[in-house]
């Protein structure tokens, strides 16, 4: 019976300790650098669309972000940092309320916005990307399939 009760205390105090551990606050701080192909070079950026409506297509996102995010309890907030500007969220998981403020070059601006406002936002973006997609007159056009062929030519010159 002793050697019963034995066992029976050492499985439940390895269970005990083998549990996940919940945290309850953390710091998390992340760097993240772009670099963006050569072909995305500004020299090389194509209107897209008809007359002088079109969007111009390229990558903006070059250089390093920093961000700090801080979770304690249902809140978490995030500071990213760029050359940029500066954005900072806050969410209450509690409250289901995301507080946003973004200050890019001097101008400062803030919103906040519900689960159910960043469900709708999201499906209107989505369904705009699709219409984009689908008018988007460089997925239409066949790539090649062969690398182009250079000719190099040498002059006294």
């Amino acid at each position: 019976m002793k050697q019963f009760l034995f066992f029976a205390v050492m499985i439940s105090g390895t269970t005990a300790i083998a549990q996940p551990k919940l945290v309850n606050q953390a710091i998390i701080n992340t760097t993240t650098t772009i670099i963006a192909p050569e072909e995305e070079d500004v020299a090389n950026v194509q209107i897209q669309g008809q007359g002088g409506g079109g969007m111009a297509r390229m990558f903006s996102g070059d250089g390093e972000t920093k961000t700090v995010t801080h979770v304690k309890n249902d809140l978490v907030k995030s500071v990213s940092k760029t050359d940029m500007g500066r954005t900072t969220s806050i969410r209450d998981n509690q409250k289901k309320l995301t507080t946003t403020l973004i200050e890019i070059m001097g101008n400062k601006t803030g919103f906040f916005a519900t689960d159910e406002e960043m469900e709708a936002a999201r499906k209107s973006m989505d369904s705009m990307m699709r219409a984009g997609s689908a008018n988007d007159t460089a997925k239409k056009m066949p790539r090649p399939t062969e690398p182009p062929k250079v000719n190099i030519s040498v002059t006294d010159e």
